[in-house]
């Protein structure tokens, strides 16, 4: 497998630590390789995390039945931080894909969030391409990137994209809500329009949405919000389960679009040494307080296409981010000895 070379601006791969924590992706935390281990091993590990955790490992079959390998809780419905990023790739690479857009389209940086040092001090409204956007809402988890893209593509195709690639349980994600939208609900000034989004019915947040932008933008975000640990993760947030994440993936690959693999690329989740054991690994995780997900697509010319996904949330303390990455280069680990 051979995905062909961009020529594309240099970027930090690292995340500030004095801004909201959506946007620090998880990512190359396991700085030793920890020995292999076995499958049994790895879902007692799973079990015992406080709180709750899961996974699913897939190999990929190129339109026949994708072969289960393992899961543990596959089917519940995590928090998954910035990993929902994807699900705005999907739809971008697939209005490509079909001649809508092109990714040198150049658009308008139009929707400020607490972002990566990739967009942090970029003026707004600056020209960027669709390219850029993506990779920098992928390889370092920029907000603004993500917001403007979802701006750009439309909410609701978005979450159409949700449907057409079989998300589980969409109650729990939509209305799909940008990175600012949600920082900006979690904000304790916001305390009474919080309270009425989440009694709300859907049809009615999506209605809270429109009517109070000006509650809901950037300027509207308290930093508070984060400094006590998990904020309403099990209801302001973007959830999946591990089994919607590794279609996802599998719809991803199917697309066939290389510069899409290319951007999915460029960050690794994963420390060198384990990336030389594949041949292509395509990336995006996400983590805030109490939350964590890691989500893979790896390809070798011996054992073809695998999705690995794994999740753990704790709305009661901070997670082990550093533990939980070892976790899964282990659990990518069994894939490999297998």
């Amino acid at each position: 497998m051979k995905f062909p070379m961009m020529i594309l601006a240099s970027f930090a791969l690292s995340a500030c630590s004095n801004i909201p924590p959506e946007i620090n992706s998880a990512s190359q935390n396991a700085e030793i390789l920890p020995a292999p281990t076995t499958l049994s091993a790895i879902r007692s590990e799973f079990s015992a995390l406080p709180g709750n955790a899961g996974f699913v490992v897939e190999q990929l079959n190129n339109g026949k039945p994708n072969a289960l390998i393992a899961a543990y809780n596959g089917q519940q419905q995590f928090a998954i931080a910035s990993t929902f990023k994807l699900y705005i790739l999907a739809e971008l690479s697939d209005q490509i894909q079909a001649g809508k857009r092109n990714w040198g389209d150049v658009v308008p940086l139009s929707h400020r969030s607490f972002s990566s040092p990739a967009t942090r001090n970029w003026p707004q409204n600056a020209p960027v391409s669709l390219a850029t956007l993506a990779l920098q809402m992928i390889s370092v988890s920029d907000n603004s990137a993500a917001d403007t893209l979802l701006h750009v593509l439309g909410r609701t195709q978005v979450e159409r994209k949700l449907a057409q690639i079989g998300h589980s349980n969409p109650d729990k994600i939509l209305p799909f809500l940008s990175t600012v939208e949600a920082f900006a609900l979690k904000s304790p000034a916001n305390a009474k329009l919080r309270e009425r989004y989440l009694s709300a019915s859907e049809a009615q947040q999506r209605h809270i949405i429109e009517r109070e932008q000006a509650k809901l933008g950037f300027d509207q975000v308290d930093n508070k919000a984060f400094d006590n640990g998990p904020a309403f993760i099990g209801s302001l947030e973007w959830f999946a389960s591990p089994y919607d994440m590794t279609h996802l993936m599998d719809h991803l690959r199917s697309s066939r679009n290389d510069q899409m693999m290319e951007i999915m690329a460029v960050n690794s989740g994963i420390p060198r040494e384990a990336t030389q054991k594949w041949d292509y690994i395509g990336y995006k995780g996400g983590d805030e307080p109490g939350v964590i997900s890691m989500s893979f697509l790896l390809f070798s010319h011996k054992k073809g296409w695998y999705a690995v996904s794994g999740s753990w949330n704790n709305p009661a303390a901070e997670i082990d981010k550093d533990s939980f990455s070892k976790l899964m280069v282990r659990l990518i680990d069994t894939v490999e000895a297998s």
